[in-house]
C-alpha cells in the first residue's frame, strides 16, 4: 500500500533527512518543485515564484544568472495555486509524467519519493530501537 503523506520532519530527522533537496536526492530523477516567497530586501530577486529544481542539471540552462538555473514560474499577478499547475505541467511535459505529492517542507515531490522516505525513516528508526536495547 502507497502511503498518503511523507513522515513528519521530526520522524525524517532519525533518518538524516533534513530537507527537500534530501528527499529528491532519494529518486532516480531527483527533481523537485520548490515555492520561494517575494524577497525585496537586500540583495532580494523580487517576486514569489515556484522553481523547478534538477540536482545535477540545470532545467533552465537559458535562464537569468538569478535563477540559478531553475526553471521558474512566476506569480506577477497570479496566486501560489493558479502558478503551481503550470509548473507541475511543464515539469511533466519535461520529465514525464508523474504524480506530485506537498513534502513537510512545503516543496512538492514525486509520488515515489514517499515510500523511499518512509523505508528509510522505519530502517533508521529500528535501527535506533535496536541500538537502544
Amino acid at each position: 500500500m502507497t502511503p498518503k503523506k511523507f513522515p513528519t520532519k521530526a520522524r525524517m530527522e532519525v533518518a538524516r533527512i533534513h530537507n527537500s533537496h534530501n528527499i529528491a536526492n532519494l529518486t532516480e530523477q531527483k527533481i523537485w518543485i520548490c515555492f520561494s516567497p517575494a524577497d525585496y530586501d537586500r540583495g532580494g530577486y523580487g517576486s514569489a515564484h515556484y522553481s523547478v529544481i534538477h540536482i545535477g542539471y540545470k532545467t533552465d540552462p537559458d535562464g537569468p544568472w538569478y535563477n540559478h538555473g531553475n526553471k521558474t514560474f512566476l506569480s506577477l499577478s497570479k496566486s501560489k495555486e493558479e502558478i503551481l499547475p503550470e509548473a507541475i505541467i511543464w515539469t511533466n511535459e519535461k520529465f514525464g509524467s508523474r504524480e506530485w505529492v506537498r513534502d513537510p517542507w512545503g516543496s512538492y515531490q514525486d509520488a515515489s519519493a514517499l515510500e523511499l522516505a518512509w523505508a528509510q525513516v522505519k530502517a533508521a528508526e529500528a535501527e535506533a530501537k535496536n541500538g537502544n536495547d
